[in-house]
């Protein structure tokens, strides 16, 4: 199991925000989100974001980063962060993968966190 701490989650296929959330990675595909509360051993922090991305729009946007950078950013200003306490635990389909994003220097990490 790997946990992983960002200030924002997003679904970005179904704009969804979560603020200050830990992304639990547990298995091959299974993820749990819950809030930070604290801070819990052996959680790697990622600044910016943690992406849930479906594969093709990775694909098709890898090429042009400047419009993936302006599209999360209008996703993360524009959506209003879940901020209740919550705890989901979501399965990843094959076709959907977790990247990173940092707003403040502008960067798109193409690499999937690891499972």
């Amino acid at each position: 199991m790997r946990r992983y701490s960002s200030h924002y989650f997003c679904f970005v296929a179904d704009h969804k925000v979560f603020r200050n959330t830990v992304v639990e990675v547990e298995g091959e595909r299974r993820i749990t989100l819950f809030p930070l509360r604290e801070e819990i051993e052996a959680t790697y922090w990622i600044p910016g974001a943690i992406l849930l991305l479906d594969t093709s729009l990775y694909t098709s946007l890898q090429q042009k980063e400047r419009e993936l950078v302006n599209r999360i950013d209008r996703l993360i200003k524009s959506s209003s962060p879940l901020q209740e306490e919550f705890r989901l635990t979501y399965t990843l389909r094959e076709e959907e993968m977790l990247c990173t994003f940092s707003k403040s220097s502008g960067y798109f990490i193409p690499e999937t966190l690891s499972l």
